[in-house]
């Protein structure tokens, strides 16, 4: 039964922890796609006004 009640309490917090931190990481890791998206776009549009010129 003490196992039962800190398993529930786990769940109860650390179940909402851990989706948090789950979505915490994929939110990082969106944000440093699309800016190294971004990044290589300007670097391309840079290079090729370059080889315009």
């Amino acid at each position: 039964m003490n196992d039962m009640i800190k398993k529930d309490n786990l769940n109860e917090f650390g179940l909402y922890e851990s989706i948090r931190n789950v979505l915490i990481q994929a939110r990082k890791k969106t944000y440093q796609s699309v800016n190294s998206s971004i990044v290589m776009s300007y670097w391309s549009i840079g290079k090729l006004i370059v080889e315009n010129e």
